[in-house]
């Protein structure tokens, strides 16, 4: 198994079955706030819009880890995409 996609449907596999280790969980919730406060952060820069959530952002960098083993492909990926989120809606 090589590629990260592999790895990451084995891993879900496998916390469907058992669930993710506490230092798994641990993680996660420590990833989840830091990403809650540099949003908070830039949202109240005015440099997000205020309805972006940490929801919206872990699901993109969750989807983005799955397409690339490069970090600075990933962090460029993930630049561009939140690039599209101004602090003003375009509506």
């Amino acid at each position: 198994m090589t590629s990260a996609g592999s790895k990451l449907a084995l891993i879900r596999l496998l916390a469907d079955l058992i669930g993710p280790p506490p230092v798994v969980t641990e993680a996660i919730d420590t990833l989840r706030e830091a990403l809650g406060r540099r949003l908070t952060g830039a949202q109240a820069a005015g440099a997000i819009r205020a309805d972006v959530s940490v929801d919206e952002i872990h699901v993109l960098i969750r989807a983005l880890a799955g397409v690339s083993t490069q970090p600075d492909v990933t962090d460029r990926h993930l630049r561009a995409v939140i690039a599209r989120w101004p602090a003003v809606h375009p509506d």
